[in-house]
């Protein structure tokens, strides 16, 4: 009869607050969802279908597994840097936790709504990789729940760096490029455009001058 009494007395008890029945089912429901979690620390990672640098995901989560040995991934389970880890997590033999949108259920908010069930789960911190505003949003909302979030800012191998501009080089009249050349000067190398003119003794300048003068044809 103890534990009957001890019902009793917890049932008073819970009948003297007033608990509100969705929260009550939601703290149930993580209780569940926690008592299938595999034990470990929490570390979600987040970003573009973009990223496709197997190497730089690989070695993030590999400084990731040495600060935390008991690592347990948490993703999205989408394209590019959450394919990428997964494949890293599968090789490493670490356990994982996918959060997919449920489009049925939410629509075009369903990647929003998976943020929230992915920081419901309260992550250890969050990796973040160039992507959307889904991953923008995440990064947001980790923040202001106090979870440390880590930006990785890196231009993919697939993605060589473009060629320096050539220099831009006038000449001959007209615009050239000349690559690793410097740009030069119009005094240096571009031409007189002006017409040249042929050379006159000062004396036939005189005369010219002159008969100019005394030419009817010019008003006075």
């Amino acid at each position: 009869m103890t534990g009957y009494g001890s019902h009793t007395s917890q049932t008073r008890a819970l009948t003297s607050a007033a608990i509100d029945a969705r929260d009550f089912l939601r703290a149930r429901k993580d209780r569940q969802n926690r008592a299938h979690l595999p034990a470990g620390t929490l570390v979600a990672i987040a970003g573009g279908k973009g990223v496709s640098d197997t190497g730089i995901v690989w070695a993030t989560l590999d400084d990731a597994r040495a600060k935390y040995a008991d690592m347990v991934l948490v993703h999205g389970g989408g394209p590019g840097t959450e394919k990428i880890a997964a494949s890293w997590a599968a090789a490493r033999g670490v356990h994982q936790i996918v959060c997919r949108p449920n489009w049925d259920a939410h629509g075009r908010a369903a990647p929003f709504r998976r943020n929230d069930d992915l920081l419901n789960l309260l992550p250890k911190g969050i990796i973040a990789f160039p992507g959307t505003g889904v991953t923008a949003n995440l990064v947001d909302k980790a923040r202001q729940l106090g979870i440390p979030v880590h930006k990785v800012a890196f231009v993919s191998r697939a993605d060589p760096p473009s060629p320096p501009r050539p220099a831009r080089v006038r000449g001959g009249g007209a615009l050239r490029r000349e690559s690793g050349v410097p740009a030069a000067s119009r005094r240096d190398e571009a031409p007189d455009r002006r017409p040249a003119r042929a050379w006159r003794s000062p004396t036939a300048t005189r005369r010219r001058r002159t008969a100019t003068r005394r030419s009817p044809s010019m008003p006075r």
